[in-house]
């Protein structure tokens, strides 16, 4: 999993070695191409690194859902989901379980605080992204699945520039749900929290 991607020597690089890896699945947490340039010119050079075929799985980041680098749906279609049984939307607010068969991850991708053309995306306690996500984790819990990942490109713990930028009832519900990993984009450093709940 990575965000905040462009199109740097340093993007190059990265892509170059997760094609190596060959992984289940690349999970892309939003802030893609960083340009005005059209989303397909970076799709092309995200395939040009890991394959036309590779499952590169992508969420909004605030770059591409108010389209000030491009537009998620545009990304979402010249680099569409790659991973059979997705349930939602693909780009904005889906899920996938890896395997397929005897899953032992869920992997549920929000877009917590994005503003989209039709209005910001909250996840206010009790709205409609906000039951789908809960109803996403607790299914994956009732259906024995050991791990839930969920994605979202605005963090809230963080150690250097930004404070909680995810809303809080997404934070207050991850925990109160007890996920086991949450992954996200927008602050360009890598940090990570010791468990906060057991």
């Amino acid at each position: 999993a990575a965000g905040d991607i462009g199109y740097s020597a340093e993007a190059a690089a990265t892509l170059t070695k997760i094609g190596e890896l060959n992984p289940d699945a690349h999970m892309a947490l939003g802030d893609l191409a960083y340009t005005g340039d059209p989303e397909a010119q970076w799709c092309d050079f995200v395939k040009s690194k890991v394959g036309a075929d590779f499952p590169f799985e992508l969420v909004a980041g605030n770059h591409e859902s108010n389209g000030q680098h491009g537009h998620i749906n545009n990304f979402s279609a010249c680099l569409p989901n790659q991973i059979p049984g997705v349930r939602g939307t693909y780009g904005r607010e889906y899920l996938y379980d890896l395997p397929r068969s005897n899953p032992l991850v869920r992997v549920v991708n929000i877009s917590a605080g994005q503003t989209f053309p039709e209005g910001t995306w909250n996840y206010a306690k009790g709205d409609a992204h906000y039951q789908w996500l809960a109803a996403a984790i607790d299914q994956a819990r009732s259906a024995g699945i050991p791990w839930v990942i969920v994605n979202n490109h605005f963090p809230c713990l963080s150690a250097s520039t930004y404070g909680c930028t995810m809303p809080s009832s997404v934070f207050a519900l991850l925990q109160e749900k007890r996920v086991d990993l949450v992954l996200s984009g927008h602050d360009h450093a890598f940090m990570r929290t010791h468990q906060l709940r057991s």
